[in-house]
């Protein structure tokens, strides 16, 4: 990939500058102009995609430490009907337990 090239969307593939991938500590996602800071064990955000190409909100989404323990997509429709679990990001930083949370937004 080209030098400065941020990608628009990043998968359980993708690792950030010091080799820490989605789900580790300290993970830095890929940022275009938004929030660009570390996130804690577990957390992803709105430009994590799963193994199906599924975002964070769609039905079936995995989140990286659901999928790194074998869940599958019907599991997470089952246990995460939202297509999200408590270790989502938003745009500000929140997670679901803060004020003013902003849950992924799917368009239709």
């Amino acid at each position: 990939q080209e030098p400065g090239f941020v990608p628009p969307c990043y998968t359980a593939s993708y690792v950030d500058v010091a080799g820490r991938g989605p789900g580790d500590t300290g993970f830095l996602p890929p940022c275009a102009g938004g929030r660009a800071q570390p996130l804690r064990h577990g957390e992803y955000d709105s430009a994590y995609r799963d193994a199906n190409g599924r975002k964070p909100g769609e039905t079936g989404f995995i989140p990286p430490l659901e999928a790194a323990n074998g869940r599958t997509a019907q599991d997470m429709a089952r246990r995460y009907p939202e297509g999200y679990d408590a270790r989502y990001v938003d745009a500000e930083g929140r997670t679901v337990a803060d004020d003013s949370f902003c849950p992924p937004v799917i368009e239709t």
